[in-house]
């Protein structure tokens, strides 16, 4: 989860900030993001809370407010319920690593 998120923080910079579209959202999503890597780093248990409530509100309030904003001839061509798919997938993975991550936890204790 880290590295996804890692990986999407580049994007959500240019996203947000790098285009002139610096909201309320895009700060609350690079913040939370942030937050569970600074969390991840210092290896508390919180951190997966965050990553879970990253992944099950933020992201797809992300995709609903990409959907509302797009171009009416974009919206034609993108697939919500695919996405949605994605971020069930993602939930779904994340309750499998719950216990991974509660040992990634101890051993630094």
């Amino acid at each position: 989860m880290a590295i996804a998120f890692l990986l999407t923080l580049p994007f959500d910079f240019y996203s947000y900030i790098g285009q002139s579209f610096l909201t309320a959202f895009g700060l609350v999503v690079i913040a939370a993001k942030l937050v569970f890597l600074f969390l991840y780093i210092r290896h508390s248990r919180f951190a997966w809370h965050v990553g879970v409530a990253v992944t099950a509100a933020i992201t797809p309030l992300s995709l609903l407010l990409t959907r509302i904003g797009s171009a009416p001839e974009q919206r034609a061509h993108s697939h919500p319920l695919f996405e949605l798919g994605v971020v069930v997938v993602l939930l779904i993975y994340l309750w499998n690593i719950r216990e991974r991550y509660r040992h990634y936890v101890a051993a630094r204790i």
